[in-house]
């Protein structure tokens, strides 16, 4: 299957192969509860690297006109992941979380016991079988 982007890759605000990844898990300091069952990961996007200023990229022109500074930011990004083996109700794990958790759960887990909702065909599995 192949896919056509939707917005070319010249809005980006420099050289893609320029950008950065770095990721991090946080675990609470005062256990919740449900700590077992909710994970979040946090992603940080820089643009270039610390060091490596001498890099002359000109289409790295943000709407600003100003050049990006090698280890700008960009973007980020939370995920979440709601583990199925540990006995809790992902439903209600994610309400207690927060309102917009609560809002996504609700579209794929069902309220009642947590589990996928009937509406959904297939349960998606990661490759370790869990979700």
């Amino acid at each position: 299957m192949t896919t056509t982007p939707r917005r070319p890759a010249r809005e980006l605000p420099g050289d893609p192969s320029r950008l950065f990844l770095d990721y991090g898990h946080a675990h609470p300091i005062e256990p919740n509860g449900y700590e077992d069952t909710l994970e979040f990961l946090y992603v940080n996007a820089t643009y270039g690297q610390r060091g490596d200023e001498g890099y002359e990229d000109d289409d790295a022109l943000p709407e600003d006109g100003k050049p990006l500074e090698a280890g700008s930011p960009v973007g980020h990004l939370v995920l979440c992941r709601l583990r199925a083996y540990t006995g809790e109700s992902r439903w209600e794990v994610a309400d207690a979380e927060s309102g917009d958790l609560e809002v996504i759960a609700s579209a794929i887990l069902s309220p009642k016991s947590g589990e996928y909702a009937k509406s959904l065909s297939a349960r998606p599995r990661s490759k370790s079988g869990t979700c």
